[in-house]
């Protein structure tokens, strides 16, 4: 009896610490998988300044990651951004998931936030706008399901197993300057 009592007690334990582990592994905690993007490369000049720091939120240390800079027409469609690459047990969260969220706050103007995938070579990843109010961070929740294409290029079905990052961009030009915060951004299940 004690016997099985104990090897229970070892599988409740394993059980727990591969629940834990994976719930680690969903976060995008990384501030060095988060990379900062502009219109250069397309004879551009917009920029973008990135910042990122860990910050306490009930009690947990959470990944902050910041853009600030200009959004120019030089580019006709100007834009700055950031990605995030997720390590390979995060990346196989999301195409299990049923989307993300995150905390936003800046400027209180709008931004989209893009589901990449593999299979879209004309840059019209799934997105969804929301905004980034002024003050205190609000949570955004994006269920895969409300992901929509932009109007231009070629359409696709969303396929959750050909996500290969995820995304935020600026909307619009020119903007005089933008500041968006990202805040723990992580897997929905």
């Amino acid at each position: 009896m004690k016997k099985k009592l104990a090897k229970r007690a070892i599988l409740a334990l394993v059980a727990l610490v591969a629940v834990a582990a994976f719930a680690v592994a969903q976060e995008f905690k990384a501030s060095d998988k988060w990379n900062a993007y502009d219109d250069k490369a397309n004879g551009g000049s917009s920029v973008i300044n990135k910042t990122s720091e860990f910050v306490k939120i009930d009690g947990r240390e959470v990944l902050s990651v910041t853009m600030k800079g200009n959004v120019t027409t030089k580019y006709q469609y100007g834009f700055c951004g950031l990605s995030a690459d997720a390590d390979p047990a995060t990346l196989k969260a999301i195409r299990e998931g049923k989307g993300i969220k995150f905390l936003a706050a800046g400027d209180g103007k709008k931004y989209r936030v893009k589901v990449e995938t593999s299979d879209i070579t004309d840059y019209n990843m799934f997105g969804k706008e929301f905004t980034a109010p002024k003050g205190k961070p609000v949570e955004v929740v994006v269920p895969f399901t409300s992901l929509t294409q932009e109007p231009w290029g070629i359409k696709k079905k969303f396929d959750p197993a050909k996500i290969v990052k995820v995304s935020f961009q600026t909307i619009g030009q020119p903007i005089a300057s933008y500041e968006l915060t990202v805040i723990d951004l992580k897997v929905v299940q």
